[in-house]
């Protein structure tokens, strides 16, 4: 989803691992509207750290 969505790379997250997207999926099925699928809410983060 990141890849199909926001508009630069994103390597690594806060998130925890079992955040697979669920309730976008969900949205999709049911035909709502999304709306800033191309925006995220970013960090810096280390890069070896997330390597």
């Amino acid at each position: 989803m990141r890849k199909n969505y926001l508009r630069v790379p994103i390597m690594g997250g806060c998130a925890v691992p079992s955040n697979q997207g669920d309730l976008v999926k969900v949205a999709i099925d049911l035909d709502a509207q999304l709306g800033n699928m191309n925006e995220a809410w970013l960090q810096q983060e280390i890069l070896d750290e997330v390597l």
